[in-house]
């Protein structure tokens, strides 16, 4: 039974291309460039071969250049590097390089679809930058970093780090400062003069692919991108690992700012509001709590000056159906009664001078009217005599209290004229008026 098993499961293998390659498939043509790539199967696993193309392939000088990305990537043992696996002749295609083949797609054919999310990207920068470390700490620049050099696997959208073909390495002494791709490349590496391109380029491509991965960075991965594009190298993060430290730093100071910002301002408050507790033009505030009930029939609060007016109102219609009201009636010359003044604590004096006083002028003016038409203009003939009164009290500069004054006058008027039981009295004193 085991046997049969083995059999079928053996004869299923194609043991004519197990040592060699099969399904080669053309997955990559480099416009401009001089390389290819192709997917193919080789020992029971799929490997990408990368060759010249044919008609570069007697040239000495790309084959120097293909041989040379070989020894460089073959020393590479990082998750976020290409593995290469050969340098061998392949029939019909010449000396190329096999390595692993990955599924995936590159962070330049993500990109189309879209921005990245902040997380997303920081997930991606993280492996980018460990990878580009684990390059430079074996003294090893790439040059040539750019989102199509960048492939995200399928499974995991982990990083991994390809195409070595402008790579440099101290080790090698030619083939040196080849260049790489417009729009990526720091200044140094097309600068001509004796300046010489090194580490802090990679650290500028970086800082470009950061600024195509986000469209609303936060300050800290803005902040680091910048510093990353600086034109002068000694401004540019010291290594790759400090992008992302860096970006974390500046996040966590540009919270802790606002924070402490956010506790002085409230500290602030507080003290103002403390230093002025017991000032006299707040003792409305404190019986607040008490008149809320009364004055709006709830005891929530969601807006301060609806209630303060609320409770204002509640005072004046206290006033105004009080049996006493007569009593209470404030000459010009008179100070305001104590029973008012505890009513209206906030309420500036000249205030309850200007309520009593309309009360007292609509009273005079109907009690001595001698017939309906002496009560037609009764609002403007009052309002002229309150208003002619405080301009003899309040100067003419002191805008703000006037203004005060005369919505008070104009207030308790309106207000007159629309309660049922002042109406009433006035009517029964105008009856009972001489004819």
């Amino acid at each position: 039974m085991m046997d049969e098993r083995f059999s079928e499961f053996f004869s299923e293998i194609d043991f004519d291309h197990i040592l060699g390659f099969s399904e080669i498939t053309l997955i990559y043509d480099s416009v401009g460039g001089f390389t290819q790539v192709y997917r193919a199967r080789k020992d029971l696993r799929k490997v990408a071969i990368k060759c010249i193309k044919e008609r570069y392939r007697e040239d000495p000088v790309y084959n120097s250049l293909l041989r040379k990305e070989y020894e460089l990537g073959i020393q590479f043992d990082h998750s976020g590097i290409l593995r290469f696996y050969s340098f061998e002749k392949i029939e019909g295609m010449g000396m190329c390089i096999v390595s692993e083949f990955i599924e995936g797609e590159t962070l330049a054919d993500r990109l189309k679809r879209g921005k990245l999310d902040e997380k997303e990207a920081m997930k991606i920068l993280k492996e980018l930058c460990e990878a580009v470390d684990y390059l430079h700490r074996r003294q090893t620049v790439h040059f040539d970093l750019k989102p199509d050099n960048i492939m995200l696997t399928f499974n995991g959208g982990h990083v991994k780090l390809l195409d070595f073909g402008f790579a440099d390495a101290d080790s090698f002494a030619v083939l040196k400062r080849l260049g790489g791709t417009a729009g990526y490349c720091a200044p140094e590496q097309i600068a001509k003069g004796e300046e010489n391109p090194d580490f802090k380029s990679d650290i500028y491509a970086i800082g470009k692919i950061m600024k195509e991965m986000v469209s609303r960075p936060s300050y800290g991965f803005r902040k680091i991108s910048d510093e990353c594009i600086s034109k002068n190298r000694q401004k540019r993060p010291s290594n790759a690992i400090k992008i992302l430290s860096n970006t974390q730093l500046y996040n966590k100071n540009k919270i802790a700012l606002t924070a402490t910002i956010g506790v002085f301002i409230a500290v602030l408050i507080i003290g103002v509001l403390w230093m002025n507790y017991d000032d006299p033009k707040n003792e409305e505030l404190k019986s607040i709590g008490e008149e809320l009930p009364a004055a709006t029939g709830s005891d929530t609060v969601t807006d301060v000056d609806s209630v303060k007016q609320a409770v204002i109102n509640n005072r004046e219609e206290t006033i105004l159906q009080s049996p006493r009201a007569d009593q209470n009636i404030v000459t010009e010359t008179s100070e305001p009664s104590v029973e008012k003044t505890e009513m209206r604590n906030s309420i500036h004096p000249l205030e309850i001078i200007c309520y009593n006083s309309v009360l007292r002028d609509a009273r005079i003016l109907f009690k001595n009217a001698t017939s309906p038409k002496d009560t037609v203009n009764w609002r403007e003939k009052v309002s002229r005599s309150v208003n002619e009164w405080v301009m003899t009290q309040v100067s003419s500069k002191d805008t703000l209290l006037l203004s005060l004054l005369q919505k008070r006058i104009e207030t308790t008027i309106h207000d007159l004229s629309l309660k049922k039981e002042l109406k009433k009295e006035l009517e029964q004193l105008y009856s009972s008026s001489p004819e």
